[in-house]
């Protein structure tokens, strides 16, 4: 009787809706969604790119765009039901520039960032790339340490001075070798700069150079006479006698 009791009592506190809803599983959370608009762009600055976005979507956008970023140019870009972080994730990742330092790489973009997750987030414009636009100089330096051990500067200065007269460039751009640093100093404007870094990651790529014909005899020799005396060293330490 008392497991009988037992039963009927589970069955009618199961069949309560307040004691149902406190068992039953809390419903996850809506995914966020961020309202889509179409946008056709005829290209310009970070201003006129938040101008557009706000001329498509019909609301305000909270962005700053900083003094000496707003000459950077956009390219034209046309989207279909995007949202604006999509849009702006995809134009931070279409300006990726792999550019070369020295005997090294950097890579370089522009975009528009956030660090805010809400519904009104305040996004800012930031570039690490080069400007291309205006008249301005730029004083640039190179490191050609691990360069010179297999050319010479004048082969180095030569090949970008070629690239600047295919272009037409004039003036050309200044060079230095500073021998004590091995740096290689360049003024000029960004946008033939580029020149010097291209000429270096393509130098990056180049082969080791063969061995010269005398280069190989001389390791090979190395190589014999070395075994040579280590044979003749296990001979005396086995033969002759440890007192001696």
């Amino acid at each position: 009787m008392k497991k009988l009791a037992l039963i009927l009592i589970g069955s009618v506190l199961l069949m309560q809706p307040g004691f149902a809803q406190a068992q039953a599983p809390e419903a996850p959370p809506p995914e966020k969604r961020w309202p889509t608009f179409d946008l056709t762009f005829a290209g310009g600055g970070p201003k006129d790119l938040v101008a557009a976005i706000e001329k498509a979507t019909g609301k305000p956008l909270n962005a700053i765009v900083p003094k000496e970023f707003e000459k950077i140019e956009i390219p034209p870009m046309k989207f279909t039901s995007v949202t604006v972080r999509d849009l702006f994730e995809a134009l931070n990742h279409s300006s990726i520039q792999i550019v070369g330092n020295g005997s090294a790489t950097q890579q370089r973009s522009y975009g528009f960032e956030t660090r805010s997750q809400g519904d009104n987030p305040v996004w800012y414009f930031i570039s690490s790339r080069l400007p291309t636009t205006g008249n301005q100089n730029y004083c640039s330096f190179y490191q050609l340490a691990g360069f010179l051990k297999d050319y010479k500067i004048e082969d180095i200065t030569t090949a970008i001075q070629t690239g600047w007269q295919m272009l037409d460039v004039n003036p050309a751009p200044k060079l230095k070798f500073h021998p004590e640093t091995q740096l290689l100093i360049a003024v000029g404007p960004p946008e033939h700069l580029r020149t010097i870094e291209s000429v270096l990651m393509e130098l990056q790529k180049a082969p080791p150079e063969p061995l010269l014909p005398i280069e190989k005899k001389l390791i090979g020799w190395s190589l014999g006479i070395g075994l040579a005396l280590l044979v003749i060293l296990l001979l005396v330490s086995r033969f002759v006698p440890a007192s001696l």
